[in-house]
C-alpha cells in the first residue's frame, strides 16, 4: 500500500509558487529529511562546484534554530542562501540554496526536483525514497538502506542509486548533472517502479470482496 500512497502524491501535491520562482529555468537538486551527515556532502558539493544552470534545496529532518544555523555556516560567502520563512521580495532566481525551515511542505516540493537525495542513509536508515521517486527523478541515499526492498529494487532497476562517502557522491552527481540523457533515463525509471507497483489497495479489497462473499454463500 506504500506505492498507492505517494501515488497520490502526485494527483494532490500542491503548488508552491516560492519553489517555482526559486527555480525559475534552472535545475533542481532537492535533499529531503537530510540529517548533518547528508549536509555535508551536500554543502562540499555546493562549494566546490558552482553552476548557474543547477540549484539546490534542502529540507532537513529537524528544523530547530542551531541546526539550521550549522547548514547555513557550512556555506562559503559566495554561496547564496535563504530559508523559507526570510523569502521576502527579492527575486528567489537570485539565491543558490533554499533552507526549508517547516514542516509538511516536502511531498509537494519533490514536484520540482529534478534529481532527489533521501537523507538518513549515515544513519539509522533512509527515508522514504518512494516519495521523491513518484515524480520521476532519480534518486540517491546513503549506505544504510537494506531495510527496504523498494529502496534495493530502485538500485536494481536504475532509478536509484547509493553512495558512501563524499567522493562516490560527488563522482555521480556530477554524472547526473552533466549527462541529461542518463538523468532522464534513471528519472523516467524510478517514476514507471511506482507506477506499475500500484493498486494495491484495490487488489486487497477485492481479495476480501470475495471472501466475505464466499462466507456469505455458506450461511
Amino acid at each position: 500500500t506504500r506505492f498507492d500512497r505517494v501515488g497520490q502524491i502526485t494527483d494532490t501535491a500542491h503548488s508552491v509558487p516560492q519553489a517555482a520562482s526559486f527555480k525559475a529555468k534552472r535545475k533542481v537538486f532537492i535533499a529531503g529529511s537530510s540529517w548533518p551527515a547528508d549536509e555535508e556532502l551536500i554543502s562540499q558539493f555546493i562549494n566546490e562546484h558552482p553552476n548557474q544552470n543547477w540549484c539546490y534545496i534542502i529540507a532537513p529532518h529537524e528544523i530547530h534554530e542551531s541546526h539550521l544555523r550549522n547548514i547555513e555556516d557550512q556555506f562559503t560567502t559566495s554561496i547564496r542562501h535563504i530559508r523559507f520563512s526570510q523569502i521576502g521580495n527579492e527575486p528567489l532566481s537570485k539565491f543558490d540554496v533554499l533552507i526549508i525551515d517547516n514542516f509538511g511542505m516536502l511531498t509537494s516540493l519533490y514536484a520540482y526536483g529534478d534529481i532527489g537525495y533521501i537523507g538518513g542513509g549515515f544513519g539509522k536508515s533512509i527515508h522514504n525514497t518512494l516519495e521523491a521517486a513518484t515524480f520521476s527523478m532519480p534518486v540517491i541515499f546513503g549506505p544504510k538502506f537494506h531495510k527496504f526492498r523498494e529502496a534495493k529494487d530502485l538500485i536494481d532497476f536504475g532509478g536509484g542509486f547509493t553512495i558512501d562517502n563524499y567522493q562516490t557522491f560527488e563522482k555521480l552527481l556530477t554524472s547526473l548533472m552533466v549527462n541529461s540523457a542518463k538523468r532522464l533515463q534513471a528519472g523516467e525509471t524510478a517514476g514507471i517502479y511506482v507506477r506499475e507497483n500500484r493498486g494495491a489497495v484495490d487488489f486487497i479489497l477485492s481479495c476480501i470482496e470475495k471472501q466475505l462473499n464466499s462466507l456469505l454463500a455458506k450461511v
